[in-house]
């Protein structure tokens, strides 16, 4: 009898000691692949929370954000448009987003930086692109400094036809602004 009660014990040992590597596992390889991902993505926090600020009218027409604060050279991080359309119709939305320069060249380059957005009538929508710094440009910028702000800029233009191949050059002013990104040096 003791014999078995030993075995047992060993045995639920045995899976306890399994069960708990495979769920260290799970969290390890959950982390490495979350740090080395690469792009560093906007929570759905924050774009609730830049809605809410659309939708209560702290901003008026649209906002520019990004995942975070600051960000180093090195690493791609993820922007927003977000639009509301106060238009008394539903109507095209075209965001172009403005790199900073330096020296006449950009610092940035931008995936995803235009893009046409359908949205009703008082709705909200938003358009996503990352940013990738440029090394070599962004450090003559940077100097000896650890950390330095740049200013994003963008546009959003608007077209009320019908249709989107009614569009063609019917572009409209609808706003504009810019945020700020604090880049950090990789060392």
């Amino acid at each position: 009898m003791e014999k078995k009660k030993g075995s047992f014990q060993v045995s639920l040992s045995m899976i306890i000691g399994v069960v708990f590597a495979v769920v260290i596992l799970g969290l390890a390889i959950s982390w490495i692949t979350g740090s080395f991902s690469g792009i560093t993505k906007i929570s759905d926090r924050a774009l609730a929370s830049a809605k809410a600020s659309l939708q209560q009218g702290v901003v008026d027409k649209s906002l520019l954000l990004f995942a975070k604060e600051k960000t180093r050279i090195d690493k791609p991080i993820e922007g927003a448009v977000v639009i509301r359309n106060k238009l008394y119709k539903k109507a095209f939305f075209k965001v172009e987003v403005i790199p900073p320069t330096y020296n006449n060249q950009d610092m940035f380059e931008i995936v995803g930086e235009e893009g046409i957005l359908e949205i009703p009538s008082d709705e909200i929508k938003e358009h996503t692109f990352s940013v990738q710094g440029i090394p070599e440009i962004i450090e003559n910028y940077l100097g000896n400094n650890k950390e330095k702000a740049v200013r994003f800029e963008y546009k959003v233009y608007y077209c009320d036809k019908d249709s989107i191949n009614q569009c063609g050059n019917n572009w409209e002013y609808y706003d504009s602004g810019n945020t700020l990104l604090t880049i950090l040096t990789t060392s």
